[in-house]
């Protein structure tokens, strides 16, 4: 599964389709947060976990939120710095996800 990033979304985002898919087990926390897209079409936010994230040597735990529908999944700004991705990059395909817990 890729994420792709875009330095224009705050937070990291993945569709419910690929949630249900890759974690079934857990439950996901209740999020107030409201997404919009770069077009001002609101997100319906289903909620999010927190997970343990690996790239190149650095592990952080970041939020993860889940969103209705099938769109894709996107790497945002808080992922970004603190993994300390190269912006040159389209695709992050070395990303991964070590542990989940809920928040």
């Amino acid at each position: 599964h890729y994420y792709y990033y875009y330095s224009g979304a705050a937070v990291t985002i993945i569709n419910k389709n690929i949630f249900e898919k890759y974690f079934p087990a857990l439950q996901l926390q209740k999020s107030d947060v409201k997404l919009t897209t770069y077009c001002k079409n609101n997100l319906n936010v289903l909620g999010l976990v927190s997970v343990e994230v690996e790239h190149q040597e650095l592990k952080h735990t970041l939020k993860l939120y889940v969103v209705d529908g099938d769109g894709y999944s996107l790497v945002g700004r808080e992922w970004i710095h603190a993994l300390e991705i190269n912006l040159h990059q389209t695709m992050v395909d070395n990303l991964t996800l070590m542990s989940l817990e809920l928040l």
